[in-house]
């Protein structure tokens, strides 16, 4: 059963960059270029304008299905950089229509890109999934209040070293969570604030950007988790994805399908039975 995965689906612009560029975004557009360098299946839950859908459509390939609710206003998402330092994310047209709900009874796993919680609530309120897994960004950070009104623990949850100290401790404890931190060329898997295992990875080129790098990674190593490739694997392979994105602007690194690294060559069409070729 593929994996359904939630998240918001517009634009990214970076005022004062090359005429205050704009691309094709959202966490969730940034997970799915990740995540479909694995070659795993995938249905994309979201809502945009018919327009950033088609374009979103022709950019991945026809294993990542979409399912959205259309609206007149895509959510859009402003960048501001001061040299190289992420100065200010603001956050425009994020709210989830009512209507989004009706596509989530039966869903029995999903995954949310960074989204705010309340949000998060509404849906799984309304899917009761078996098992779900989670983003942090410090745009949407929970609450401990808001921790604390989850109906149920993600299974797993990727986040930077900044947003991991921000969650409270009693959740960071929860021994069923199973977090996926990096911290600058770090990658940690977490459990119960112990390190069971970590990674260190490599920028391809100088580090141009690093909006939408946690997305890729995460998007990566899902898909490769989906496709049954040992965790260490799965999260060397995010780390290669990641490390092309921290290269170039937005996702504009992937519109070849580039190949991340090459002692990990992901499958770029879907296979019957099986990890990717690594």
């Amino acid at each position: 059963m593929p994996l359904n995965i939630v998240g918001h689906l517009g634009i990214d612009r970076f005022p004062g960059v090359s005429g205050d560029a704009s691309y094709l975004g959202g966490s969730l557009f940034h997970f799915l270029n990740g995540y479909a360098l694995s070659g795993a299946a995938a249905a994309a839950l979201t809502w945009t304008t018919g327009d950033i859908l088609g374009r979103a459509q022709a950019r991945l390939p026809s294993r990542i299905r979409f399912e959205t609710v259309l609206v007149e206003r895509s959510p859009e998402f402003e960048i501001q950089h001061n040299d190289e330092h992420l100065v200010a994310f603001i956050l425009r047209n994020l709210s989830m229509p009512a209507e989004y709900l009706d596509l989530m009874p039966g869903r029995e796993r999903l995954h949310f890109c960074a989204m705010p919680v309340s949000d998060v609530v509404a849906v799984l309120d309304k899917a009761r999934p078996r098992v779900w897994s989670m983003q942090l960004h410090e745009s949407v950070l929970p609450s401990p209040d808001e921790f604390a009104a989850l109906p149920s623990a993600p299974a797993r949850v990727f986040c930077n070293a900044i947003e991991y100290a921000a969650c409270p401790s009693d959740v960071r404890l929860d021994s069923s969570i199973e977090w996926i931190v990096t911290e600058r060329d770090q990658i940690r898997v977490i459990l119960a604030e112990q390190i069971a295992s970590e990674f260190r990875f490599q920028p391809l080129t100088s580090i141009v950007d690093p909006t939408g790098a946690g997305d890729f990674l995460a998007g990566a190593v899902t898909g490769a988790l989906e496709r049954r490739v040992p965790q260490e694997h799965a999260v060397r392979f995010g780390a290669g994805v990641a490390a092309v994105g921290l290269s170039d602007w937005s996702s504009e690194a992937f519109k070849n399908w580039w190949n991340p690294l090459p002692e990990l060559q992901p499958s770029s069409t879907p296979t019957p039975d099986g990890p990717p070729t690594l």
